[in-house]
């Protein structure tokens, strides 16, 4: 067991978060170093009950320096070599206790290392967006994985008195590993769906040198944890990295995926001969071995296997295997075929083809929107179609303070009631909330920001509106239904049949936003809107008519029986 110096490892760990520049980086790797290093009567089990090794993680995303650093190298164009010096010592800082104390860890602080790394880059994502460029949490763990790279690396000699070089070595080598292991396993999912978008990126063909280079390229990012462990010398320590690497990603739908597709790229060049035809024989003579390598990964590992498979659409990893399956059946009747030239345009035809359905499966909800589901509600408005800008913001109109703004709001949404209680009486309709019909007139820069562009129709992503209320669509129907209420004094009941909403996807290029579809059916009677006053009840009846939205008199329909529509 390792030993330390509890209370001096204490002191620097608070003192993380107030580190200034690279020196001070690199001499508190020495000094927590050289703590491990001396006897001390503290066991290592006092550093995990006091989450040495996790508030590291903490203190090195919220530094202020590492922040502006990462903030830099984000927003820049240029190689700053320093910011990434810093950026590299400051993530192997965060896992550098962890390192130390890894074979003594157990599975339950893992979830709680997870959390403090996500709200870690949660808080280098809030610093973009409080400094005007708000950056994805994939561009930022982009950046932060390219500053590991070992030519960032920073040395600084050590002048502390007694120091073990080769445990600081180790050290560093293996927090270089953990950290890149977890921030590639916390967007897991999200960096598979990018190696294949990078893959067809601007891309319409691709000939077979650089179709063999794309996918050995995918298998080296694919096997990334697979090189991590690889690297680690120590055979203790190897281990404990794949057992704590297990743990730490369980998202097993794209850890399946992985394997899957590490399997099928594997034996790819990035150089291939002339022809290449040696490189596709020996891939297509090893197509039922692979094959077979896919049925033990799908039988020991795949749910549709194990009988647990309850949704097909969130089991990717499953489709996966049968796109893969099908590739390798096409692979083995290429076996006994004498036609080089023929062999070479059918294997090249498979597995691009193999890498286009992977793409298709895993950035399903990227390529594809909801666009079918209102194409024929966007050509114009009239007595059964309405359009509305948005539920709460006012668009058109500058914001003056929060008071103004809440009466806006409820105008706003008041507007979308009166046309839900006019298309109920008139026959039913729908209305689109999140179409904006005038884009030109919109003035708030916050509501450009979130504007998408598709067949020359413009959207606002309602979305962005809810979070700033701090609503979720449940509270939309809430307000929803007591808006119809307040203006009918009608119950809940009276309404629960005779209208649905559901949120639209909409996607152009890269970027998506959410508009929402409000279906309303005919109601058999009419429902008229009622005001309690002084003088007595004021009764007004919503109605649709030329593409608007009309009160008229209640007198003729009071005792009138509603046609059906």
């Amino acid at each position: 067991m390792i030993q330390s110096n509890f209370g001096e490892l204490k002191n620097l760990v608070d003192n993380i978060k107030n580190l200034k520049n690279i020196s001070d980086f690199s001499s508190i790797m020495y000094k927590i170093s050289a703590a491990f290093n001396r006897d001390s009567r503290r066991e290592i089990q006092n550093i995990i009950e006091n989450n040495f090794h996790i508030n590291p993680i903490f203190h090195i995303f919220n530094n202020e320096n590492f922040q502006k650093a990462t903030y830099r190298v984000l927003t820049s164009e240029q190689e700053l070599l320093e910011d990434k010096k810093l950026i590299n010592l400051g993530l192997k800082l965060s896992t550098f206790i962890l390192s130390y104390v890894l074979s003594d860890i157990n599975e339950y602080s893992i979830p709680y290392l997870k959390e403090k790394l996500n709200r870690g880059m949660g808080s280098i994502k809030y610093y973009t967006k409080n400094q005007g460029t708000e950056s994805t949490r994939y561009d930022i763990s982009h950046i932060l994985l390219e500053s590991l790279n070992s030519k960032y690396d920073h040395w600084e000699k050590y002048t502390g008195g007694i120091f073990d070089f080769n445990a600081y070595i180790k050290g560093f080598r293996l927090s270089r590993c953990l950290i890149t292991g977890m921030i590639f396993s916390l967007k897991h999912e999200t960096f598979l769906k990018r190696i294949f978008k990078d893959f067809f990126k601007d891309q319409k063909e691709m000939d077979r040198f650089n179709l063999s280079f794309a996918l050995n390229n995918i298998h080296q990012k694919v096997k990334m944890l697979d090189i991590l462990e690889e690297s680690i010398e120590d055979g203790d320590d190897k281990k404990c990295f794949a057992n704590f690497m297990e743990a730490f990603n369980d998202n097993k739908n794209s850890k399946f995926a992985a394997q899957i597709i590490k399997i099928m790229t594997d034996g790819f060049q990035k150089k291939i001969d002339s022809t290449g035809i040696e490189a596709m024989i020996e891939k297509i003579n090893k197509a039922e071995q692979t094959s077979k390598d896919l049925n033990k990964l799908a039988n020991d590992s795949l749910q549709a296997f194990s009988g647990e498979l309850q949704n097909t659409n969130i089991e990717w990893s499953n489709k996966i295997y049968l796109i893969s399956k099908k590739t390798l059946g096409a692979l083995d009747s290429l076996v006994k075929a004498k036609d080089n030239k023929w062999i070479s345009d059918v294997f090249n035809y498979e597995f691009y083809n193999w890498a286009n359905d992977v793409h298709a499966v895993i950035n399903k909800y990227d390529i594809e929107d909801d666009w079918e589901k209102i194409e024929n509600l966007v050509k114009q408005e009239n007595s059964k179609v309405e359009w509305k800008s948005s539920f709460y913001t006012s668009t058109e109109r500058l914001f003056i303070d929060d008071r103004t703004e809440e009466s806006f709001s409820r105008d706003i949404l008041d507007k979308v009631v009166n046309v839900m209680l006019g298309m109920m009486n008139s026959g039913g309709g729908t209305v689109l909330v999140g179409l904006v019909e005038n884009p030109e007139s919109i003035i708030r820069e916050d509501v450009k920001k979130r504007l998408v562009v598709k067949k020359n129709i413009t959207f606002f992503d309602i979305n962005y509106e809810l979070n700033k209320k701090n609503k979720n669509l449940d509270d939309l129907k809430r307000e929803i239904q007591d808006k119809l209420f307040g203006h009918t004094m009608q119950t809940t009941e009276k309404f629960n049949d005779l209208w649905n909403i559901e949120p639209i996807e909409i996607k152009n290029d890269d970027t998506m936003v959410t508009i929402y579809k409000i279906t309303v059916q005919n109601s058999l009677e009419y429902i008229f809107n009622t005001k309690k006053e002084k003088e007595g009840l004021w009764i007004t009846l919503t109605h649709r008519a030329d593409g608007r939205t009309l009160k008229v008199d209640p007198r003729e329909y009071i005792n009138k029986k509603k046609p059906v529509s």
